[in-house]
C-alpha cells in the first residue's frame, strides 16, 4: 500500500511541501503582501517543523482542501463526579487488544496532550482481573465490547468455575452497527455483556446510572471518546476499568474564529456542561462541525474551501 501511494504521488512531489505545519488560513486582506502571481482568495501562514526557530512564511491560494482528519482529539462528555473515580479511565483511541485486560492492571499517569489534562496513557502493571465499563456503543464502542465479551466467554468455556471479570456497556440507545446483545440470535458471548443506560453520576467507586442502577466493581472506564485520568489501583483483588467510546473533537487549530470568514461563520463551538452551544472555538474544536453542505464537504460561507472525509 505504501509503495502504491508513493508511486501515485510521485508526479505531484514538486508541488508538495513536507515537514511543514500550517499555522493559519484566512481570507486575504488588501493589506497582505501579494505574491508575484497576484493576490488570491486565501492567505496561509506556515513554518517548517525541522527547525524550532524557523521563521513563519506566507502564501496565497485560490482554494483550500482541509484534510487533517478528526480522530486525534478524543472527546469525553461531562459526567458529574468523574474525576473522583479511582480506577483507570481510557479512551477507545488507545484501545488495541482485549488481551490487555485479561490478567493485569495498567494504571496510568497523566501526560495526554488534550484539553482535559487528566487522560492517561503511561502505565505500570499489577496482576489481577479487570471489570471494564465501556461508555458508548457506536462503531468503536460496539467492537471493543464484543472483543472483551468474547475474551471473557472463551475463558469461561475453558474453565466454567473460574472467577472472571464482568463487562458493562453504558449506552443511550441500541447499537446501530451490530446485533443487540439481548437479541435471540446474538452470539453466546453476548450473555457476558450487561447493558446499562448513560451514567448519571460517579462518586468514587460508586457509579450510578439513569435507571437508578448502581455498580461498584468497575476498574476501568473506556470512553469511546477520550479523557486523561490518573489511576490509583487497589492493592488486591479484581481491577476495574472504564473505556469511553464517545467520539472525537473536530479540531482545526489553523482556522481561527478571530479571522474571517470563520469569525462570521464559525466551524466549531466549545461544548458546555449543559450540552448547549458554547463560544466559537479555535484549537480546542467542538463535537460537531457547522456551516457545511449536506455532504459535509463544502464550506457554505465560501465553497472554495472543502473538507475531505469528515463523515468517515
Amino acid at each position: 500500500m505504501q509503495d502504491y501511494l508513493e508511486a501515485f504521488a510521485e508526479p505531484l512531489d514538486p508541488q508538495i511541501r513536507f515537514n511543514t505545519r500550517v499555522t493559519s488560513i484566512r481570507h486575504s486582506l488588501a493589506s497582505d503582501p501579494s505574491p508575484p502571481s497576484g493576490s488570491r482568495r486565501w492567505f496561509a501562514s506556515f513554518r517548517s517543523t525541522l527547525d524550532d526557530n524557523a521563521e513563519e512564511e506566507t502564501d496565497q491560494f485560490d482554494a483550500v482542501f482541509v484534510a487533517n482528519g478528526h480522530y486525534s482529539r478524543p472527546y469525553i462528555p461531562f459526567t458529574d463526579g468523574l474525576r473522583s473515580f479511582p480506577g483507570e479511565i481510557t479512551h477507545a483511541r488507545w484501545y488495541r487488544l482485549a488481551e490487555r485486560y485479561r490478567d493485569k492492571v495498567r494504571a496510568t499517569s497523566p501526560g495526554c496532550p488534550t484539553p482535559r489534562a487528566w487522560i492517561s496513557r503511561q502505565t505500570f502493571v499489577r496482576r489481577g482481573l479487570q471489570t471494564v465499563l465501556v461508555v458508548g456503543n457506536s462503531a468503536s464502542g460496539y467492537d471493543i465490547t464484543r472483543e472483551l465479551a468474547a475474551s471473557i466467554h472463551s475463558r469461561r468455556l475453558e474453565n466454567p468455575n473460574a472467577s472472571l471479570p464482568r463487562i458493562y456497556q453504558a449506552a443511550r440507545s441500541p447499537p446501530a452497527l451490530g446485533i443487540p446483545w439481548d437479541a435471540p440470535d446474538a452470539p453466546e458471548y453476548s450473555k457476558e455483556v450487561h447493558v446499562l443506560p448513560p451514567i448519571r453520576r460517579v462518586d468514587g467507586r460508586r457509579i450510578e446510572f439513569e435507571n437508578d442502577e448502581v455498580v461498584e466493581d468497575v476498574d476501568t472506564m473506556c470512553v469511546t471518546c477520550s479523557l486523561p485520568f490518573s489511576c490509583r489501583p487497589r492493592a488486591n483483588a479484581v481491577s476495574s476499568r472504564s473505556i469511553f467510546a464517545t467520539g472525537y473533537y473536530f479540531s482545526f487549530p489553523f482556522l481561527s474564529p478571530k479571522h474571517e470568514p470563520f469569525a462570521s461563520h464559525p466551524l466549531t463551538y466549545s461544548p458546555t456542561k449543559d450540552g448547549k452551544r458554547g463560544a466559537p472555538s479555535g484549537a480546542e474544536g467542538g463535537i460537531r462541525i457547522h456551516g457545511l453542505d449536506d455532504r459535509f464537504l463544502f464550506y457554505l460561507a465560501d465553497p472554495s474551501m472543502a473538507f475531505l472525509a469528515l463523515p468517515y
